[in-house]
């Protein structure tokens, strides 16, 4: 969020303060690597750590303790290593820079079931009867930008005069 600093007759805000939010282990700026061009050649990144960068697709309505980004018609699932922390219900949309360990996989039918319920998909999950082929990520560390309900000052309803 933004620092704020009141004067006598205004609030001023810094808007070079730091607004990512870190979730799990430190991530610290440099270079990161879009997720579409991770996932637009897979292979060379399979077991390999990495830092990516992206906007979250869709997260576990439950708990939080996975998202998947999109690339075109290429998904990516992301957990958090060792179950150990977990994201907001609600960033859908939301920028992420992460860092962890890329893999191509094939997810057993109840795992894939599982996370279509964890997303609503109830009548998508019964139709699964196969495993699925899938990338993911491992993350150690998360940080994300502030969706637009904590990037913007509440508005108390309050009047001026």
């Amino acid at each position: 969020l933004a620092a704020c600093t009141k004067t006598a007759d205004s609030v001023v805000v810094d808007h070079a303060a730091p607004t990512w939010e870190s979730f799990g282990g430190e991530v610290t700026d440099g270079e990161f690597i879009p997720v579409a061009d991770v996932l637009a050649d897979a292979e060379a990144s399979q077991g390999k750590t990495l830092r990516l960068e992206g906007d979250v697709e869709s997260v576990c309505k439950v708990k939080g303790c996975w998202m998947t980004m999109r690339a075109g018609d290429e998904e990516m699932r992301v957990t958090f290593q060792d179950y150990g922390f977990f994201v907001p219900l609600d960033c859908e949309g939301r920028k992420v820079q992460m860092v962890g360990t890329f893999d191509v996989k094939m997810t057993p039918v109840d795992e894939v079931k599982h996370y279509l319920e964890d997303a609503g998909k109830h009548e998508e999950a019964a139709k699964v009867t196969e495993p699925k082929r899938e990338y993911v990520f491992v993350a150690t560390g998360v940080r994300m930008e502030p969706g637009a309900e904590a990037a913007a000052p509440a508005d108390d309803g309050g009047s001026d005069g």
